[in-house]
């Protein structure tokens, strides 16, 4: 296939396993994002891609051309490929413009020059060419590297967690930029982060590693999040309300109501996880009590404590905007279906 394929990659280093049976494919033009907390094996994967570890167990392609199999290691500036890291590796004794340009020596000085201009101004750095790296933002410098990656016109881009190191704001703002930029230039790209909302916001499709480096759930960000695989899936997008309960006819009780739990037999011990936008206040609905409320910008965090037969377990909820709090207050919630999962107790 044209673009980036994998296919059944395991790497050991010494006796640690950090990749284990991996495959995926990025077509042209996607962006396809692997997610996963450090040391899964992600940016092993990366760096496997990009020619920068041998290949041990399975092969990797790059259009038509097998790049790394068993006895087959094409180097990385023969496999046109563009890398961006989290430090952006710019040079720091060479101005902004030669900064592109190095990654140019195949064409005319010229030639060169109009190119590596041309990126600059793509990414809106056309007036910063004869400037260093050390007198640029962070947010500066991260499309100084964009564009250095994508001047030799890469039939693949990598990118090993590029925005960690910006700040909140700029971070969001650099993310849609390179997602535009990237879209109008077409190789096929892996990003690597730890970040979901970083994965949400950028990727069409996310593959989500574990600890073990396996993939264990592939799919776009809406199939992920509404409808992760397990419960080690669903953590990675914030704090989790944890229940325990027994199936009773399809139906299981849980301190905030009864929750669905189609498929289940009779008797099976399940796990309960509700995000805590899924608790939400109602007319009649589980007895609770807002025991605090902290205003955490556009939303408000909220610790309830259960009433009645359950009576104090802790919950935590988020609701938009602020939210008033005098006391023990009581009050009635029920539950999101989409933001609450049921996983079989291991």
């Amino acid at each position: 296939m044209k673009g980036l394929a994998v296919e059944h990659v395991t790497h050991t280093f010494g006796d640690k396993r950090t990749l284990c049976d991996v495959s995926l494919t990025v077509k042209p033009g996607e962006l396809v994002c692997l997610l996963g907390p450090s040391g899964c094996g992600k940016t092993t994967l990366l760096r496997l891609a990009a020619g920068l570890e041998g290949l041990q167990v399975g092969r990797i392609t790059i259009g038509a051309d097998t790049v790394a199999a068993p006895g087959v290691n094409v180097p990385p500036e023969k496999r046109g490929v563009g890398l961006m890291f989290q430090d952006f590796a710019l040079f720091p004794h060479l101005s902004i413009l030669d900064n592109v340009m190095f990654g140019l020596e195949g064409l005319k000085a010229d030639e060169a020059q109009r190119r590596a201009m041309a990126m600059l101004d793509r990414v809106g750095m056309a007036d910063f060419a004869n400037a260093y790296a050390h007198t640029l933002s962070g947010g500066q410098q991260q499309r100084v590297a964009l564009a250095r990656a994508l001047a030799p016109r890469p039939r693949v881009m990598l990118l090993d967690e590029p925005f960690s190191d910006l700040d909140t704001t700029l971070r969001a703002q650099v993310r849609e930029e390179t997602v535009a930029i990237l879209k109008e230039s077409g190789p096929a790209t892996l990003l690597v982060t730890h970040d979901p909302e970083e994965a949400m916001a950028m990727a069409d499709r996310i593959k989500v590693m574990d600890g073990e480096g396996r993939i264990v759930q592939a799919g776009t960000p809406e199939e992920i999040y509404f409808s992760p695989a397990n419960s080690y899936v669903a953590s990675l997008f914030g704090k989790l309300n944890r229940m325990t309960g027994t199936v009773k006819a399809e139906q299981v009780k849980t301190p905030l109501g009864t929750v669905s739990a189609k498929g289940f037999a009779d008797g099976a011990d399940v796990e309960i996880l509700v995000r805590p936008e899924g608790i939400g206040f109602a007319e009649s609905g589980a007895p609770v009590e807002v025991a605090e409320a902290r205003l955490l910008g556009r939303r408000s965090q909220l610790r309830l404590r259960s009433r009645g037969s359950d009576d104090g377990h802790e919950f935590v909820a988020h609701v938009q905007g602020g939210f008033r709090h005098s006391g023990d207050c009581p009050a009635a919630v029920s539950l999101d279906p989409a933001h609450t999962f049921v996983f079989a107790r291991t």
